[in-house]
């Protein structure tokens, strides 16, 4: 099966930013959960929930036939850990090279991906579950005078700086 790349460079950017990171020998690899996901999914003639790969390799690993080697090892590494340990669908997943993967095999790659899904998994099984969609901290927010009832604006000449804790 053929793996849906990401294209867009505020994608890669906001994996880098906000995504869990896993460090491996000869990769790294971060993962974000795909919230546009449901419109590939509709795209899709099976409608399946895919996982979105992002390769990068920089220049400093060598010329343009080593970095395509690499990338293509990457590919193919993805492929194995896909099958070895899946990882949950509707993802963003981008993964990074290093400099000691210039001469590495498919499978060395295919274990670090797959260490880093694994990973992964566990961190989303000991997360707790939300329940409700509310924040933790919404139930001790902290309004300021004048607010905590509608703050028609009549106690104007009180400080900005003074807060209740209001109840919700």
């Amino acid at each position: 099966m053929k793996l849906r790349a990401i294209r867009e460079n505020h994608l890669f950017s906001k994996v880098y930013a906000k995504g869990k990171k896993f460090v491996g020998r000869r990769v790294i690899v971060y993962v974000l959960p795909d919230y546009s996901g449901a419109r590939i999914t509709r795209s899709d003639p099976m409608h399946r929930r895919v996982n979105r790969v992002g390769i990068t390799v920089t220049k400093k690993l060598g010329g343009a036939v080593e970095r395509n080697r690499a990338k293509r090892i990457i590919r193919d590494g993805y492929r194995l850990a896909d099958r070895k340990s899946p990882l949950k669908k509707g993802l963003l997943v981008v993964i990074v090279a290093r400099s000691s993967i210039v001469g590495a095999k498919a499978q060395d790659i295919g274990k670090d991906i797959s260490a880093a899904f694994v990973k992964f998994q566990n961190d989303w099984q000991k997360e707790p579950k939300r329940s409700g969609g509310r924040r933790p901290d919404s139930q001790n927010r902290q309004v300021p005078v004048g607010q905590e009832s509608g703050g028609q604006g009549s106690d104007r000449h009180e400080s900005a700086d003074t807060t209740v804790t209001a109840k919700e």
